[in-house]
């Protein structure tokens, strides 16, 4: 017995993207790579920092982040040894 025939909708043509949503998008990006960069610095790219003052799950979301938004920056930060996964910050004192 012969499989049936399967009908195919033909190919519809991808929507165009408006330039207010392009806009918007290239805005998103470039102030989430500014806040990502700035909260970086402040913590001397401890990664561990970083996501917990921009309250991402953690190092790996930053670096995630790093690799969409900043990669050049990420890269550098990384050749020269100023990135540090984990948390370097003492811990605070039981008293």
């Amino acid at each position: 017995m012969l499989a049936p025939a399967v009908t195919r909708k033909p190919d519809t043509p991808k929507r165009t993207t408006s330039l207010l949503t392009e806009t918007g998008d290239a805005a998103k990006a470039k102030a989430e790579r500014a806040l990502l960069l700035k909260t970086l610095r402040e913590n001397d790219w401890n990664l561990t920092a970083t996501a917990e003052a921009l309250r991402l799950g953690d190092s790996s979301a930053v670096i995630r982040a790093l690799k969409a938004l900043a990669f050049d920056e990420y890269e550098a930060a990384r050749k020269r040894g100023a990135v540090s996964p984990a948390n370097r910050r003492p811990k605070p004192s039981a008293e």
